[in-house]
């Protein structure tokens, strides 16, 4: 019997009009019904027909991820430790840093695969957002490496364009664009439907105000939360420009309890304030200033969280990626720390939803002799007569458990009899239009649902998995749209969309013509996006250097999908300027003027202007290193040059003459990709010869009409100081006076080989040949040269000269490992070659010589400074120095 006072209560509860009606010996049995809530309509986006997909009723669980820079890292593994101790998450919202955790393990992806894909990154070149030198056509390759300097002009009285931060974030863009579009979500716009409920939270510019982003681009989402102010230029959004998220807030409590989580963990990774050492360059003063403004709001936020994990890092920057792993394992550490108020804070929670939802205390006690459950389960016995209602719920849920759904119990005088029917299993599963995987691949991810009971946990798993199985194959786009369950047969029928795209969109292009970026872009519409042809086309588009961000969204609908590139364009006017100086040239000095984007076709036409001691020269410059949709490549160059040389006999300098040219030059071929290019051209060219002083050359002017073949394969990965990679050219030009009205008829034929291999970091080996022939008409400025640092130790620059030669290199280069804001080099080298003033008509020993000499080198912001001794057998000694680029 229950006691007077009970059962005043339970009379209370009797005749309010939303209880249940309670009591042994009521007149109404007492229903209760298992709480669940469905998810179909809030996961996943997939359309459900006769699959009702639901779980017992919990409290939401929210996570709050705050910015942090590297610290962010502990995130992942705060959320490692929550899945493996079976903590659900809901919600996530982060801030910078935490928008990016938060976003990739809300597209599906596991801790650990975050963790992996972490480690992969280079964060010390993810704010190095120049293209590498394999992206870039020969054209390009050679207009990057000469100058020091380069401005961008804007505006009618071309002033310079003042970037509003260190880097666009175009590094940054694409690798959070891999990430997300290999996930088994990634493909979502709305960030209701991924399995985890997201947000990000960016700072409008403009208004100050916090931007909550639940729509969308997810990885401009994140890109537009992490924009660190002075670091990464904002993300323009409609008409507003998003930053950095943790301006506003940076431990979004408040913004996770906003979007529907009952109960928020708090996972404080936040910098602290910087030493005066650490501060050095604009964004660490913006950091710091942020960091003094944040630290009340921090306080405050972290107490209105359920539970906080912080995770302390006193002296590491925002910005110190060197032991990530110790950050990983000290966010686990946290975490398992904090893993028993997790769990009080989430069975409270939950405690007071079931009291809502039941509309009793869970305390409240009934009178049960006797428990009935489905046949196949066990009832357990009754002590002292009496149930509470938290016993009956656990009662319930042990019995949804064990494959029942719809559960409900009712109390009748002292019987407790639970009802239920038998949970939807997955007799078979059949995948429709499942096209791009072979059906093998198919069968081995569904082969451990079949027979399982059809539930939300178990659902989201098989669409994950088979998502993941596209994603191993790169379509990322590949997805279930709809699904359907057959209960009279047990069949669950899965339809595939397999991502075929059914238009490309170009948005910001407001000069580039939609050709110049199509082009670079691999897929076209009817194809299945892929997404290693998409970040080749990504990579490509910026690698034209007329854009600073380029990326990449999708626009879905119930019929079809739309890719989206999206650019922002670059001021297409420069200015570039550079110096050089050695003791061979000495000093000069170049500016040039160009527009890159010529009537928005993406072509090069530039001005340029050389002054040095003993060099000048003036030319214009027309480049098409791409006609419309081929890869046949142009380029036209008017030019005067002139300069001063020496000439030798016998190691000494016999004299001193002036060089000029005057010309035209038209080459037209086909890039080989980015590899190189193999072109003809066509040289119309005025030489003049005049005495300074002394003898040892010949005087008067040379009038040119050649065409000729060459061919250049180039794959260094950087100039100069390559590390690996190749260089090949071959030549051929031909002058006759007959066809061509030459002055002077003769043949060339040369070729140049060079490779560069490293090994154990530090150890490059350069080895090289050279060789040429040509006519005995060749006349003295056509000749082939030896001579100088980067062509034969020991001899000055251009000392021999004649019609046929032969050069072999072998280098040695050590990288060092003391930096001094440089990378230096000390290099060995041994060079082995002869040259023939004329005809060659026997080959011998004596022909050769050799040179060997020794460098120390520093590659520097203002460009390569390298200090050189060469000798040759014939006892000949050079002292070389040079500082910036070759020009």
């Amino acid at each position: 019997m229950v006691h007077s006072g009970k059962r005043l209560l339970l009379l209370f509860f009797l005749f309010l009009p939303a209880a249940p009606t309670l009591a042994a010996g009521s007149v109404h049995p007492l229903k209760l019904v298992l709480p669940t809530r469905s998810i179909c309509a809030s996961r996943l986006g997939v359309l459900c027909t006769g699959v009702n997909l639901e779980e017992p009723l919990r409290a939401r669980v929210g996570i709050a991820l705050s910015g942090g820079g590297v610290r962010g890292i502990a995130q992942i593994g705060v959320l490692e430790v929550l899945q493996n101790h079976d903590i659900p998450v809901d919600v996530v919202v982060g801030t910078s840093m935490g928008s990016v955790v938060g976003g990739l393990y809300a597209t599906g992806l596991t801790p650990q695969e975050i963790w992996n894909f972490a480690r992969r990154i280079r964060w010390q070149e993810i704010l190095i957002d120049r293209p590498p030198r394999s992206h870039l056509f020969l054209g390009q390759k050679r207009e990057r490496e000469r100058y020091l300097i380069q401005l961008r002009l804007q505006g009618p009285f071309l002033r310079p364009d003042i970037p509003l931060a260190f880097t666009p974030g175009q590094r940054l863009t694409s690798t959070l664009t891999a990430a997300v579009l290999s996930s088994p979500f990634g493909y979502q716009t709305r960030f209701d439907c991924l399995p985890v409920r997201y947000r990000a939270l960016a700072t409008d510019l403009t208004t100050g105000q916090p931007v909550l982003l639940a729509k969308g681009n997810l990885v401009e989402a994140m890109r537009a939360s992490v924009s660190i102010p002075l670091l990464f230029t904002p993300v323009q959004k409609n008409d507003t420009l998003l930053v950095d998220g943790g301006l506003v807030s940076n431990i979004p409590v408040e913004q996770t309890y906003a979007s529907g989580a009952d109960l928020v963990l708090a996972v404080d990774t936040t910098s602290p304030l910087r030493k005066p050492d650490e501060i050095n360059l604009p964004w660490e003063v913006a950091d710091q200033v942020t960091t003094i403004m944040q630290r009340e709001r921090n306080r405050r936020e972290l107490a209105r969280a359920d539970v906080a994990i912080q995770v302390p890092f006193p002296d590491l920057t925002a910005l110190d990626f060197k032991n990530i792993r110790a950050i990983y394992e000290t966010g686990k550490r946290k975490a398992l720390q904090k893993l028993p108020e997790i769990r009080r804070a989430l069975v409270q929670c939950t405690d007071s939803l079931l009291q809502n939802a039941y509309g009793l205390p869970l305390d409240t006690a009934f009178v049960v002799r006797t428990v009935r459950l489905p046949p196949q389960l066990t009832a357990p016995p009754v002590a002292d007569s009496s149930l509470r209602l938290r016993q009956i719920h656990e009662l319930l849920l042990r019995v949804y458990r064990s494959g029942f759904r719809e559960v409900q119990a009712t109390l009748r005088k002292d019987t407790l009899v639970v009802d239920a029917r038998p949970a939807a299993r997955v007799d078979s599963i059949r995948v429709d239009h499942a096209t791009l995987l072979k059906p093998g691949e198919i069968d081995s991810v569904l082969a451990p649902y079949r027979g399982a009971i059809l539930d939300a946990r178990s659902f989201v798993s098989l669409v994950a998995a088979i998502h993941r199985q596209y994603r191993r194959h790169g379509w990322a786009l590949a997805h279930i749209d709809s699904a359907s369950y057959d209960s009279a047969r047990g069949l669950l029928a899965l339809r595939v969309n397999d991502g075929r795209i059914d238009r490309i969109v170009v948005e910001g292009n407001q000069r580039t013509r939609k050709y110049v970026i199509l082009r670079e872009f691999p897929l076209s519409p009817g194809q299945p996006f892929n997404l290693q042809k998409a970040e080749q086309g990504l990579d490509q588009i910026y690698s034209t250097g007329l854009f600073d961000w380029v990326g990449l969204s999708v626009r879905q609908t119930t019929s079809s999908q739309e890719i989206v590139i999206r650019v922002k364009e670059r001021d297409n006017r420069l200015l570039r300027l550079g110096a050089r100086y050695d003791l061979e040239r000495r000093g000069k000095i170049f500016a040039e003027y160009a527009d890159e984007n010529l009537l928005g076709a993406g072509n090069t036409l530039s001005v340029l202007g050389l002054y040095g001691v003993r060099d000048q020269e003036a030319q214009l410059s027309y480049r098409v290193d791409r006609i419309f949709r081929t890869f046949l490549t142009t380029q036209v160059n008017l030019y005067h040059r002139s300069g001063r040389y020496f000439a030798y006999e016998g190691g000494r300098s016999t004299g001193e003459y002036r060089e000029k040219r005057t010309g035209l030059t038209f080459r037209f071929g086909e890039q080989m990709r980015r590899l190189g290019t193999v072109w003809f051209g066509i040289r119309w060219e005025n030489i003049l010869l005049r005495r300074l002083y002394g003898a040892g050359y010949p005087t008067g002017s040379y009038t040119l009409r050649t065409f000729g073949l060459r061919s250049i394969l180039d794959t260094r990965d950087r100039i100069p100081f390559a590390r690996t990679g190749k260089r090949h050219e071959l030549f051929y030009e031909y002058s006759s006076g007959r066809f061509l009205t030459s002055q002077i008829s003769y043949t060339k034929f040369a070729s140049s080989l060079e490779s560069f291999h490293t090994f154990a970091n530090r150890h490059t080996v350069h080895g090289r040949l050279d060789w040429g022939i040509s006519d005995l008409t060749t006349p003295f400025p056509e000749q082939y040269t030896l001579g100088g640092q980067n062509s034969f130790y020991g001899l000055r620059d251009r000392e021999l000269r004649g019609r046929h030669f032969w050069l072999s290199s072998l280098e040695y280069r050590y990288a060092l490992p003391w930096g001094f804001h440089a990378d230096w080099y000390i290099s060995l080298r041994v060079d082995w070659g002869a040259i023939w003033p004329r005809d060659i008509i026997s080959i011998s020993n004596k022909d050769f010589f050799y040179g060997v000499g020794a460098a120390l080198s520093a590659d520097t912001l203002l460009g390569p400074f390298t200090i050189a001794y060469g000798r040759t057998q014939h006892g000949e000694t050079q002292i070389y120095f040079s500082a910036g680029r070759n020009f």
